[in-house]
């Protein structure tokens, strides 16, 4: 959250999380609550700031909350056990999804170009989607080396193109492909993937990662 938002809207939010860590069998009942919190918030707000944050807080809930029948487990929820490791919660995907379309934002400039270069190149400028990487702990940038960020955005990549990203990412990934069928200069190209990027390293930095194990 961003250090404008007012305090009653800090301590509401900070309530309302609480609420939702209890909830248990009235999940469809809260999503439904929540959204219409984020049409009345879009409503009302008179500041872009507060609307924009509050709104992707939200957001986020609702993702979290679909996903706990999967087995997801998110820092406000209490997931089932499943057999097996769950996927990665939302936002880390959806930060993915974006450096994915960056990814193919560049080859579209540079048709030519080798995927491994371009994703080579990518994690040596963006250290800081080293904390999207599977088990990512708050010391990742100095923990995980550019060529485990390179495999790793490989997997995404792969996963994306057999649409074997969750559900929910998968099919907003899946509204990119037409822009991909788009005319534009090679410097227009590089102009989309250098501000997806900004926008994946920006969703990554606030995602809340644990402590290193033993620590």
């Amino acid at each position: 959250m961003g250090e404008e938002l007012p305090l009653p809207l800090l301590e509401f939010l900070a309530h309302l999380q609480q609420t939702m860590s209890r909830v248990r069998g009235e999940r469809e009942r809260l999503i439904e609550i929540l959204v219409y919190l984020t049409r009345l918030i879009s409503a009302v707000s008179t500041s872009a700031r507060p609307r924009k944050d509050v709104n992707r807080f939200l957001l986020n809930q609702i993702h979290h909350l679909q996903q706990l029948d999967e087995g997801i487990q998110a820092p406000a929820f209490k997931a089932a056990m499943k057999v097996g490791s769950p996927p990665d919660r939302y936002e880390i995907w959806n930060a993915r999804r974006y450096v994915i379309t960056a990814v193919e934002c560049y080859l579209l400039a540079k048709p030519n170009a080798k995927p491994d270069d371009e994703i080579r190149n990518i994690a040596q400028k963006n250290p800081c989607l080293k904390r999207l990487i599977r088990g990512a702990t708050i010391d990742a940038e100095t923990r995980f080396r550019n060529v485990q960020l390179q495999s790793a955005i490989n997997g995404w990549r792969r996963s994306f193109k057999k649409s074997a990203a969750p559900h929910d990412v998968q099919k907003d990934w899946n509204q990119h492909k037409p822009m991909f069928e788009e005319r534009h200069p090679p410097e227009r190209w590089i102009a989309k993937g250098k501000s997806l990027l900004k926008n994946a390293c920006d969703m990554a930095r606030r995602i809340t990662l644990p402590p290193p194990v033993g620590v």
